[in-house]
């Protein structure tokens, strides 16, 4: 958990503390492949041992390594939170070590030197501590140049319209015809003639035919005369 200390730039926060950390001096980088802890951990090289703590306030942070037991400021590393790797880099042979840029307040002068975790788990913390750190400040910069959101309130007098795939659309209906009727019901054929009509035909036919009626008027003797012939 941060501690709080009051300060001329407002409350002071403390992000990070380890009380045992060792400062190295480093030999130029050689190359663009990244600092070694290989090339110069050893008793040689180590110039510092003592405490390490990361201050931030409402302006800036900073990285100090501070005597253990006065509390008196060793070296101080200004911690860019747009420019990380140009304040804090890791080596690249190990996850313990780091290369950092301590500045001095007095001259404005700076040098690279190299600090060492006893234990990883302390060296990933410190890790954690920064990134936080600069997530922090990054990202209510990021939300600000977001574009405005877009206004989705529905506008009077606005439509919509939806197609929906793979539907079958709807065919408009089609007004009623006079010979159906509204009730869109078939055509009805004209009813079948009545038996009285039917009759009347009859007698009309039978009274034109004068030659069966007479065939049937004649009596039964003259049909008989005809039938005998004499020898």
């Amino acid at each position: 958990m941060a501690n709080n200390n009051n300060t001329d730039d407002g409350y002071e926060s403390v992000l990070y503390v380890c009380n045992s950390i060792q400062a190295f001096r480093i030999p130029p980088r050689s190359s663009s492949r990244g600092y070694r802890a290989q090339d110069w951990d050893n008793p040689n090289a180590q110039i510092w041992t003592g405490r390490l703590r990361i201050f931030a306030n409402s302006r800036s942070a900073s990285i100090r390594l501070e005597e253990p037991n006065s509390g008196e400021l060793f070296a101080l590393s200004p911690i860019d939170a747009k420019n990380l790797a140009g304040s804090v880099e890791p080596v690249t042979d190990s996850s313990r070590y780091f290369v950092i840029k301590i500045v001095d307040q007095a001259s404005g002068k700076h040098a690279f030197i190299g600090i060492g975790f006893t234990e990883r788990s302390e060296s990933f913390d410190f890790n954690v501590a920064l990134q936080d750190y600069v997530r922090r400040e990054t990202e209510p910069q990021k939300l600000a140049v977001q574009k405005p959101s877009v206004d989705y309130t529905w506008k009077e007098g606005s439509s919509i319209s939806i197609s929906l795939k793979g539907a079958i659309p709807l065919k408009p209906k089609s007004p009623p015809s006079e010979s159906t009727g509204t009730n869109d019901l078939p055509a009805l054929l004209p009813p079948p003639p009545s038996a009285k009509s039917v009759s009347s035909e009859v007698k009309v036919d039978q009274s034109e035919d004068t030659d069966w009626a007479d065939f049937e008027a004649a009596p039964p003797a003259a049909q008989s005369k005809e039938k005998w012939t004499k020898f």
